[in-house]
């Protein structure tokens, strides 16, 4: 057999478009940028236009290993663009990081530099810059639009900053063929017939100072001086991982988007970045911070649940709340594991000179696998839109929008008496009578969940009253089903016992605040016997009366929650009215079977953080709550 050379790889990688969008205020951005070198004096006619900053068609050739970019003389139109497209310097950079062939596809680590086309003219500085990623698009964006995105089977960036409905081909191809700087124009020179058919494009964020790793959301929260400028003169580099399936061929276009507008000392150039004022900036958020907080779980096709748990902090360099509330944009959010949209309170948690952070509880209502779940974020702008402010039509309908595509982790299993939870019940009565089943087949789940660590074979149940006054209602009802299940039931009744000891225990149950309290506080080391019980394989359940009925140790249990690290306050709300009966049960696996819950008189929890409303009354309220101690 003789020797077989190694095939070699011609990727006619791309057209290159870069387009500037100039934005700002107004409709959704900035006044025209001159497409020449030399500093021209342009009036604004709106608050955003969008110009074409040149065309490349781009080849990689394995045997070399090297990208090679041909300028486009197509690019030659209206403003006289030439002189800066054929350089030299040239305006593009290309460095392979690494190459990589699978039976499939192809992996690319690509460092894309792109140099600032008008050095030494300072009042051209560009804000907020994104390289966008064009390519087909045969899966969709769920919302509103049903835009065509990126999937497994086309071109894709892997990494992406964000996504971009700006310049895409279907909506402004028009627009480029009546004036390319204001809509798609793939020039002349690029494959015969490719047009890419994405809506919602993945882009790259730009800035001077931003390295090509870097997370440019910690990038602005720790400079946001820097206003996220790409000053003339520079290069900057981004890293994007693309890949390129076998099938489809290797080609891609690329766009820039950038934010400009006049400086306060025009038509002299800026001293520094405060003479450019705030609507040079996007309008839209064009970074985001996602923390996933998610506790959301799947075992088998019946048993899965859980929250989808988020909090939300866009970069947006003009939002501000107006009576607590955020009023420029909305926020949705989509998935497979829930109906349609779920749209965010935009009462931020917490906030910034530029950010704002808001939280959201999603339960889990449909899952089909465990592993990583996709959701989307649209950030809808509803007094924006993307008309040409020179009156250039596009097919762009509806309100300008930011996008992201985040993925939150689903379990393989529930949570597990190990997982370091408490659970908490707002009514002593719950565990007082014997034929509260919903309520017994709860404690019994608790009992009988998987769990590891030294009290995970235990076989006792200590019912704890050593910081309250008075006496209860002997738990008859739990005392015997706790036994009928083979544990040995524990009674520490209505006496100072400290500290706490939980050597040999299964399950502690405090009451506190039940007929007031002795306001003796919980000794560290109470604290962390709780603590290393939830942790070790064994089960903590808090039982709390209301703080209206039993007043007097609102302290303690305070400072209780605040030494665990617990995820939930008790208000002072209580309904008075006798005995409740709630069917409105998350699935769990503490709650499995449990079709009903009583209760008499509760108080109701607040929850935040990573806390799970385990039973809800018809109004909302929470009064069985699951959430993680540290």
């Amino acid at each position: 057999m003789g020797n077989r050379k190694s095939p070699v790889y011609l990727l006619p990688l791309l057209i290159l478009v870069m387009i500037v969008s100039l934005s700002c205020s107004g409709q959704s951005g900035s006044s025209i940028l001159p497409g020449v070198a030399e500093p021209i004096d342009v009036q604004p006619q709106n608050s955003i236009s969008t110009q074409v900053w040149g065309y490349w068609e781009m080849e990689m050739n394995e045997a070399t290993g090297e990208f090679n970019a041909v300028p486009l003389r197509g690019a030659e139109f209206a403003c006289n663009v030439i002189k800066f497209i054929n350089g030299p310097p040239p305006n593009l950079i290309i460095s392979v990081v690494s190459a990589v062939p699978y039976p499939t596809h192809k992996d690319f680590i690509l460092d894309i530099g792109f140099s600032h086309p008008f050095p030494g003219l300072d009042r051209y500085t560009g804000f907020d810059v994104m390289g966008v990623f064009m390519g087909n698009g045969s899966a969709f964006f769920p919302g509103t639009g049903m835009y065509p995105v990126q999937s497994p089977l086309d071109q894709q960036l892997l990494n992406p900053d964000g996504y971009t409905r700006r310049f895409n081909a279907p909506e402004f191809t028009g627009a480029g063929e009546i004036l390319p700087m204001q809509g798609y124009y793939p020039g002349n020179n690029g494959p015969p017939g490719y047009v890419p058919t994405t809506v919602l494009n993945p882009f790259k964020y730009y800035a001077n100072g931003l390295d090509p790793t870097d997370d440019p959301f910690d990038f602005l929260k720790a400079d946001p001086e820097s206003r996220g400028a790409f000053l003339p003169g520079s290069v900057n580099y981004r890293r994007f991982h693309v890949r390129f399936p076998n099938s489809i061929g290797n080609v891609f276009q690329y766009a820039v988007i950038a934010n400009w507008d006049i400086n306060d000392n025009h038509p002299d150039p800026p001293g520094s970045l405060d003479d450019f004022p705030m609507s040079c900036n996007s309008q839209e958020a064009v970074v985001i911070d996602v923390v996933d907080l998610s506790n959301a779980y799947y075992e088998s096709p019946t048993t899965y649940g859980g929250d989808i748990v988020l909090d939300l902090t866009p970069w947006d360099w003009s939002a501000s709340t107006v009576s607590g509330v955020i009023e420029e944009y909305e926020i949705n959010a989509y998935s497979s594991a829930w109906l349609g949209a779920y749209t965010f309170d935009m009462i931020p948690t917490s906030e910034g000179e530029y950010w704002n952070t808001f939280h959201a509880e999603i339960p889990a209502e449909v899952l089909t696998h465990h592993g990583f779940l996709p959701v989307w974020i649209e950030l809808i702008y509803p007094e924006y839109d993307y008309t040409s402010p020179v009156g250039v039509p596009n097919d762009a309908s509806g309100n300008l929008a930011s996008y992201f595509l985040t993925e939150v982790e689903i379990e393989d299993h529930g949570p597990q008496a190990g997982d370091g939870f408490i659970y908490s019940i707002s009514d002593v009565q719950s565990v007082s009578q014997e034929y509260y089943g919903g309520n017994m087949i709860f404690f019994e789940n608790l009992l009988t969940m998987p769990s590891s660590g030294p009290y995970a074979n235990n076989t006792v149940v200590k019912y704890y009253e050593g910081h309250t006054t008075g006496y209860g209602p002997y738990p008859a009802g739990l005392d015997s089903h706790i036994q009928s299940l083979g544990f040995t039931f524990d009674y520490e009744h209505n006496e100072i016992a400290g500290p706490l000891v939980t050597d040999g225990l299964k399950m502690v149950i405090v009451t506190l605040f039940f007929f007031g309290s002795n306001h003796v506080p919980f000794a560290p080391e109470e604290v962390q016997e709780i603590r290393d019980l939830v942790h070790g394989g064994g089960t903590c359940v808090f039982i709390t009366e209301n703080y209206n009925c039993y007043s007097g140790g609102t302290a303690i249990m305070d400072q209780l929650l605040i030494d665990l690290d617990a995820q939930y306050t008790v208000p002072q709300d209580w309904d008075p009215c006798g005995w409740w009966e709630s069917t409105d049960i998350t699935p769990d696996p503490s709650t499995v079977g449990v079709s009903d819950f009583f209760g008499q008189a509760p108080g109701y929890y607040n929850l935040f953080g990573n806390a799970v409303s385990l039973v809800r009354y018809s109004d909302g309220r929470t009064f069985v709550v699951k959430s993680p101690i540290n």
